[in-house]
């Protein structure tokens, strides 16, 4: 297997196609839903996919943040993008920044590639001046899993505005 590759994303190794061959599948059999203030842990059968328009949209996204002084980090094999992390500008009042994107292409997933990408958005952060990380993270179990695995943690306050946005994301907070 050829190497995995991590970069700094930029324009010279992200645009607006970079996404055209990512993965992004996920079969939700369980997910963690608020019920009566508890989170609760509850049955579902339901497949997430990305169609080549929502790809593009995405890269689209990262491609315009990173221009206008976001950052992100790419983990690249055969030239392909297997997974990627956007944040952010800038710290907030509270010196957290936001992990906006955050994926692996599903044939990329258990291989560490999301704990690097995760290191590699934490040391620059904190580089930034961020004390910590603010994530809307889908409500799926694997999702939460994930987060829980990388040091993660439920907020103490609901962001509103992250609340408007996806009422149904769990969020959590990352300590830097």
């Amino acid at each position: 297997m050829t190497a995995i590759i991590y970069q700094k994303l930029s324009n010279e190794n992200f645009g607006p196609c970079s996404l055209d061959d990512f993965i992004r599948h996920q079969e939700v059999r369980e997910y963690w839903k608020n019920i009566d203030g508890k989170l609760t842990l509850v049955p579902s059968s339901y497949v997430e996919d990305w169609n080549i328009a929502k790809c593009r949209e995405i890269a689209y996204e990262i491609t315009y943040g990173i221009n206008d002084n976001g950052f992100g980090y790419g983990a690249f094999y055969n030239g392909s993008v297997a997974g990627y992390i956007y944040l952010s500008d800038k710290p907030t009042r509270n010196k957290c920044m936001e992990i906006q994107l955050f994926h692996v292409s599903e044939p990329f997933r258990r291989k560490g590639i999301g704990r690097r990408l995760f290191e590699l958005a934490c040391r620059e952060a904190r580089e930034r001046g961020a004390e910590s990380l603010f994530i809307s993270a889908h409500p799926s179990r694997e999702s939460q899993e994930a987060y829980q695995r990388l040091g993660c943690v439920p907020v103490s306050k609901i962001d509103r505005d992250a609340y408007e946005r996806e009422p149904f994301d769990i969020q959590l907070e990352y300590i830097l």
